[in-house]
């Protein structure tokens, strides 16, 4: 149900602005500057906090400000830091994001990163850009021999398929369908 509703009349393009503030004399890296908190009770009826939105500032100086925002869950009754997009726009999942995308496996398993086209038809995988260009590519060919193949391909996508594994464990490098286990 609506317990809380926001509404302008402003006939620009603009809607409503909800701002929290942290009105500090004296500002200071890692100060939270605003917080949104889930909470409910658990089955033995205490307050609990499942998820938080956390606003940190991360630099003050005047000129240079910068700021993240990161967000919280609790899992098997621990509370803890799962995702933070930081100044640069770099994201970690499980930490505090080192790189563009920065994935952290916390637990003793396998550290994988899903991909899942929802079109089975098509291929999927990575694509590594310089700028807006397309370098390589890093695919799961559904067209390659045996059903599936994995390929490494060239800025020319179909015409620049350099290194293909097929599931019965045929290698190609420049052959798009190994015939043998190592064929150039």
């Amino acid at each position: 149900y609506e317990a809380l509703k926001i509404t302008t009349n402003n006939d620009g393009a603009n809607g409503p602005e909800v701002r929290l503030y942290h009105n500090s004399a004296s500002p200071a890296a890692s100060d939270y500057l605003g917080q949104i908190l889930f909470s409910g009770n658990d089955s033995a009826g205490n307050s609990t906090t499942y998820s938080r939105i956390t606003g940190f500032l991360d630099d003050p100086s005047n000129g240079s400000e910068d700021g993240s925002i990161a967000f919280f869950t609790r899992r098997n009754g621990t509370f803890g830091e799962k995702l933070r997009i930081n100044s640069t726009g770099f994201v970690g999942i499980n930490t505090t994001g080192l790189y563009p995308l920065d994935v952290l496996e916390p637990t003793d398993n396998a550290g994988l990163i899903s991909i899942t086209g929802a079109n089975t038809s098509y291929d999927t995988g990575f694509l590594i850009r310089n700028g807006s260009s397309a370098k390589w590519y890093l695919i799961n060919d559904v067209n390659g021999s045996g059903g599936h193949s994995f390929e490494i391909r060239g800025d020319g996508w179909s015409n620049d398929r350099l290194f293909t594994l097929t599931q019965a464990g045929n290698i190609g490098i420049n052959e798009t369908a190994p015939s043998e286990k190592l064929q150039v």
